[in-house]
C-alpha cells in the first residue's frame, strides 16, 4: 500500500487489509472505511471496509496503542473515560464524521453535553492530518431524535448542515 505522508505507518496488515496511523489523504482507501482517535489525535483507520470498531480497538488494546485493556461498554462511555473517539470517512470524500457506533450520544440531550469532548478529538486529528476534514457530526442514522430535518448539526446528501452525515 502506498502511503500519502511521511509519517504515516501502517499498524497492522491482514493480507490486503492494513490499519494505518494518520494517512495524510484517502488516496487508495476504500469507501465508509472506519477508524478511530486517540488521545493525542493520532488516526487510525482501516484501507477498506472490512471490520468494525469493535474489532479496530480490539487491535490498538492489544499493540498497546490505547492503554488500559478493551472493555465491551465502550459504545456508551464518555471519550474522556475511554481515551479515544470512534470515526468513519463518509463514503469516497475527505471527510471523517463521528462513528454511529457511539451508542451514548444517541440521546439528544448527551449530544449536547458531549458535542465539545468530541469537537477535541475531532480538531487534534485535524492537526496531525491536515487535508482530511474531520467534522464533528455523527455518521448514520440511529440517532433517532436527530433524524428530524429541522436540527441543525446534521449533513445531508444535499450537503445542509445537520446532526448527521449519511455514508
Amino acid at each position: 500500500m502506498k502511503l500519502q505522508k511521511a509519517n504515516a505507518e501502517i499498524i497492522l496488515s491482514k493480507g490486503d487489509w492494513h490499519i494505518v496511523k494518520n494517512p495524510g489523504s484517502f488516496e487508495n482507501f476504500g469507501v465508509a472505511v472506519r477508524g478511530v482517535i486517540d488521545l493525542d489525535g493520532n488516526l487510525y483507520i482501516e484501507n477498506t471496509s472490512a471490520s468494525i470498531h469493535h474489532d479496530i480497538l480490539k487491535i490498538l488494546y492489544s499493540k498497546g496503542i490505547l492503554k488500559g485493556t478493551f472493555k465491551k461498554n465502550w459504545s456508551r462511555k464518555e471519550p474522556t473515560e475511554n481515551g479515544f473517539v470512534t470515526v468513519q470517512r463518509k463514503k469516497d470524500t475527505n471527510m471523517i464524521g463521528i462513528g454511529e457506533s457511539n451508542m451514548l450520544i444517541y440521546d439528544e440531550s448527551a449530544w449536547d453535553r458531549l458535542k465539545g469532548e468530541y469537537g477535541k478529538y475531532m480538531q487534534k486529528a485535524q492537526s496531525k492530518n491536515p487535508k482530511i476534514k474531520f467534522v464533528n457530526k455523527l455518521v448514520g442514522i440511529k440517532f433517532n431524535t436527530l433524524k428530524d430535518a429541522s436540527n441543525k448539526d446534521r449533513i445531508t446528501e444535499s450537503g445542509e448542515n445537520r446532526n448527521i452525515i449519511y455514508v
